[in-house]
């Protein structure tokens, strides 16, 4: 499989990017940020939630 630098040389990375797609890779960048700081935060609800009713659950045996 050849380089992209093989196929279309130096001149292919001095045209730069159209700002249309330039903005478009930016704001999938943020959606993306956004969606990994979601499931994150779901991650830790589940987690916190588990640990919770470990906790009820142990203290509920006990006062048996």
């Amino acid at each position: 499989m050849e380089k992209t630098f093989d196929i279309i040389g130096e001149e292919g990375f001095s045209h730069g990017m159209p700002s249309a797609q330039f903005r478009c890779i930016r704001e999938l960048e943020k959606e993306n940020k956004l969606l990994k700081e979601s499931i994150i935060e779901k991650e830790l609800e589940g987690k916190l939630k588990d640990d919770l009713l470990k906790k009820r659950f142990t203290l509920g045996k006990r006062k048996k």
